[in-house]
């Protein structure tokens, strides 16, 4: 049982529009990137990939006591409203926020993080996740026994960084879903920053790679922690990194196990879900 107040506040943004120019796509106007970002064959990946790996562990929480703002747009089609809406009612920490398009990216997830902190909590534990990614369902739970018991140099220096680094690697192409263990530092999925709650800043304002440079940081690996979506969708490019090429196994024996009993994924209807939306690219 904790002794602090600390609040567990995460953020996922659903293909949300903002500036043009602030993610890799190939928009020149807000009207071209909302075409792009709502459009029927990418629009029903995000929703697979959101439904399938990112709400399973949020519904099973070992500690409930967390909020998620979900950022999508204002002009999102309302039946995507609606279907996100829906999909969000069986997780009620999820808070979703229809925010104003052609926003300044880093602008508008700062205000909507700071709007929903708590300004009794003696810390926030902010963290952020794709709708590709996962973390595992007693995330929040080691979240805040870690915190807790860093508070001191949180306390001391304003801010903290919690760093789980053992995840599951999920390759989506057009062969399949492919899988595999990684342990990386400062990747952003299951990365928690610690601010008081009157601090202005939110979690992007600083790089996730180099925070450990300007912030104690806690480093942990040995338990999985995180799952990251891999794919023709997303600027990481984890795909094509040659890294992690030879690494990659299939959906079964110890990954499916894992899959299952820490984020709650099902191997089957995930790789279903995946065929079914007919993927020819990448």
């Amino acid at each position: 049982m904790t002794l602090l107040n600390i609040q567990m506040l995460g953020l996922c943004r659903f293909s949300y529009p903002s500036e043009v120019g602030a993610f890799r796509h190939n928009a020149q106007t807000m009207d071209e990137l909302r075409a792009e970002l709502y459009g029927p064959s990418r629009i029903a990946t995000r929703f697979f990939f959101f439904e399938q790996i990112v709400l399973p562990a949020l519904k099973v929480q070992t500690d409930p006591n967390f909020t998620m703002v979900l950022l999508a747009g204002d002009r999102m089609p309302d039946e995507y409203k609606e279907r996100l809406t829906a999909l969000c009612s069986s997780v009620p920490q999820i808070e979703i926020v229809f925010a104003e398009e052609g926003r300044v990216h880093r602008e508008i997830c700062r205000e909507v993080m700071v709007r929903h902190r708590d300004p009794s909590a003696d810390i926030v534990a902010e963290f952020r996740i794709d709708d590709d990614d996962a973390v595992a369902i007693d995330f929040i739970e080691m979240g805040r026994s870690v915190v807790e018991a860093s508070y001191g140099l949180a306390d001391q220096h304003g801010m903290l960084c919690v760093d789980f680094a053992h995840g599951i690697l999920l390759g989506f192409d057009r062969h399949g879903i492919r899988a595999q263990n990684v342990k990386e530092r400062m990747w952003t999925p299951a990365q928690i920053f610690c601010r008081r709650p009157d601090d202005k800043r939110s979690i992007l304002d600083m790089n996730h790679m180099k925070a450990w440079a300007h912030m104690p940081t806690v480093s942990l690996a040995s338990r999985l922690m995180f799952v990251r979506g891999a794919h023709f969708g997303n600027d990481s490019d984890l795909l094509k990194r040659p890294r992690f090429a030879k690494d990659w196994g299939p959906l079964s024996g110890q990954i499916a196990d894992r899959l299952a009993s820490r984020f709650g994924l099902d191997v089957d209807v995930l790789t279903n879900g995946w065929k079914a939306l007919g993927h020819r690219s990448a």
